[in-house]
């Protein structure tokens, strides 16, 4: 399922006038949610006990791409929080689904790892207390924020220019 996201996902950045990749990537979304919830059901969260390091991460990223359905979303960021504090998760991957339900409640975000585009750039999304930014980004295992935006801004370099 994660395979499958990324190749669609990167149709998307390659040709984002495309609204029918678009629309296949909004089905793959619905259709590995469903997938998530019944694994969640069955398993719990995929630890990296039960399930290894790779799988639990890529399962981690599927749910980072359930923005359609908020409340499992949340549901999925207190498990994740739970396998984090009993060493199962990766921290960083926690961040950045905590920072995904947060703007997807209209807050400001905690660890900068959400972005969008303005004026033809990507830039973050608010950041609350952003004086410990990298003090938080450090306690969860990420780069700086400096280096994630250098790198974000160099990754969409080519959608952007395709959007203009």
């Amino acid at each position: 399922m994660a395979k499958i996201d990324q190749e669609f996902r990167k149709k998307a950045m390659a040709d984002p006038k495309n609204f029918e990749i678009g629309k296949e990537l909004g089905r793959i979304d619905e259709e590995n949610t469903k997938r998530c919830k019944e694994i969640i059901d069955e398993f719990g969260w995929p630890t990296f006990e039960l399930v290894g390091e790779d799988a639990a991460s890529d399962f981690w990223l599927l749910v980072q791409h359930a923005d359609h359905d908020k409340e499992f979303q949340e549901r999925c960021l207190e498990l994740l929080r739970k396998a984090v504090n009993d060493g199962q998760a990766f921290k960083k991957d926690l961040a950045y689904l905590e920072d995904r339900v947060l703007v997807g409640k209209g807050e400001e975000q905690k660890y900068g790892t959400q972005f969008f585009m303005k004026d033809f750039r990507f830039v973050p999304r608010p950041i609350a207390d952003s004086e410990n930014l990298e003090k938080r980004r450090e306690e969860m295992g990420m780069e700086t924020f400096q280096k994630n935006q250098e790198r974000m801004n160099k990754k969409t370099k080519k959608y952007i220019e395709k959007m203009k």
